[in-house]
């Protein structure tokens, strides 16, 4: 059995945040991330970090959008919402053509390709006289025509 890695759920006390959401009921969300210190209170060394959600609907159904809003107050990030979220949204629709693009160009190698007529067939062959109700025949691509197995 695979050993799996130790994980040290421990969270680290110097990157404390406290998380506010902000919302229209509209258009999308926004996450405030209020920089904490240990004790709980506001850590002014650290600057709030502001993160939008959107979500495009696509043929499978509603694909969630994350993103980093530039701003410096609730306000710009409210403000520089719509026009990051536009950009974010572009560079995932860029992303998932190129995903698509990248799907319908791939070389499809079946298995007698992969590993070459000849280990196919000994391989085949030991299979199917293992397998009485499978040895009626075996079906391959070009380069080994299908054979009659005797049981």
């Amino acid at each position: 059995m695979a050993q799996r890695p130790e994980v040290d759920p421990k969270m680290d006390p110097a990157s404390l945040y406290r998380e506010d959401i902000i919302t229209d009921r509209k258009v999308g969300t926004i996450r405030m991330l209020t920089p904490l210190k240990s004790d709980g209170t506001t850590d002014s060394s650290r600057a709030v970090m502001y993160m939008g959600e959107a979500q495009i609907m696509t043929g499978a159904g509603p694909l969630p959008i994350s993103f980093e809003i530039e701003a410096a107050t609730l306000a710009d990030a409210v403000d520089n919402f719509g026009d990051t979220a536009k950009e974010a949204i572009e560079r995932t629709v860029r992303d998932l053509q190129e995903l698509r693009r990248q799907a319908a160009s791939s070389i499809v190698v079946d298995a007698c390709t992969a590993i070459g007529p000849t280990l196919m067939r000994s391989s085949a062959m030991r299979v199917f006289k293992s397998f009485p109700a499978a040895s009626a025949f075996i079906t391959s691509n070009s380069l080994m025509k299908p054979r009659y197995f005797p049981s």
